[in-house]
């Protein structure tokens, strides 16, 4: 008994820090669209300090999908940690569900983030030595390629896990 019930507290500190990191993206969303309007990214930061904006059809509408994509991971999280310290036990139908929509919209996010990284944004232009102007590309990359994959993969691993502990604690209650 006292082994769930250190569970059940983890998953409430769990729960108050992805509360805590879902409450930033929304604040740090209302102040880029406070500040630069409905434009989301790119935000390009000149060398003398001073921001630019431009409006990029493909990356905001990039951007705005994968801001969604880990906002909904952040909220299955959520529902999933209330779960865990809700109910008798974690191995529930509910909550291996729950994992594998996780799962599938890690795995979703990463194609996402390899377009966005590939699509280019031109800002000012470099003259260079011998006076030719060429265009200033910026290119950018939240995460290294691959890693959102895999997190995707195990924690798909993890529900097919919780999904045998199910069978397992079924078979254990038709037991007694």
């Amino acid at each position: 008994m006292e082994d769930t019930t250190k569970i059940k507290r983890s998953a409430l500190v769990l729960l108050v820090v992805v509360s805590v990191v879902i409450l930033y993206y929304v604040v740090v969303g209302v102040s880029m669209i406070v500040t630069h309007g409905i434009v989301l990214y790119p935000v390009t930061y000149l060398p003398d300090g001073s921001t630019d904006v431009e409006f990029n059809l493909g990356k905001n509408i990039l951007y705005f999908v994968q801001l969604l994509v880990m906002l909904s991971v952040q909220i299955c999280a959520v529902f999933l940690l209330l779960s865990i310290r809700k109910e008798e036990t974690p191995f529930t139908a509910k909550n291996v569900k729950l994992l594998k929509v996780v799962a599938i919209m890690l795995m979703a996010f990463e194609p996402l983030q390899v377009i966005s990284a590939r699509i280019p944004l031109v800002g000012e232009s470099t003259v260079m030595d011998g006076g030719t102007t060429v265009p200033t590309v910026h290119s950018m990359s939240y995460f290294p390629s691959g890693v959102i994959l895999v997190v995707g993969i195990v924690v798909f691993c993890v529900a097919l896990i919780f999904d045998y502990g199910i069978s397992l604690q079924k078979q254990s209650d038709e037991t007694l």
